[in-house]
């Protein structure tokens, strides 16, 4: 005997979606002189912390490659499974996420 196979209420409360990890390519040129080194695209990584709380992160680069020694541009790949790239939403569920924070974790 068994239940009609609905979804559990930890899946109706989550802030995350369910969409499969998005792969993300940008680069990184590298500073020279007093010009610091920049990022094409802002990626950021989000946690759930509880509650409809969501902090969000740098997100941690899968690869760096370049195509010359001598070229400044790194071509930078992330895995995002949860998160922002630039101000587009990626896998989130606005409707359960109550507060956005950026590092919000007090540090140790």
């Amino acid at each position: 005997m068994g239940g009609g196979g609905g979804t559990s209420g930890a899946e109706k409360t989550s802030v995350f979606g369910r969409e499969k990890a998005r792969t993300v390519e940008t680069t990184y040129t590298e500073g020279s002189g007093w010009t610091r080194g920049r990022y094409k695209d802002t990626v950021l990584q989000a946690n759930d912390l509880g509650n409809g709380n969501v902090e969000l992160v740098y997100a941690q680069a899968d690869s760096y490659s370049k195509t010359a020694k001598t070229n400044k541009t790194n071509y930078v790949t992330y895995t995002l499974d949860h998160g922002f790239v630039n101000s587009t939403p990626h896998n989130l569920n606005f409707d359960n996420a109550l507060d956005f924070c950026f590092h919000c974790r007090k540090q140790k």
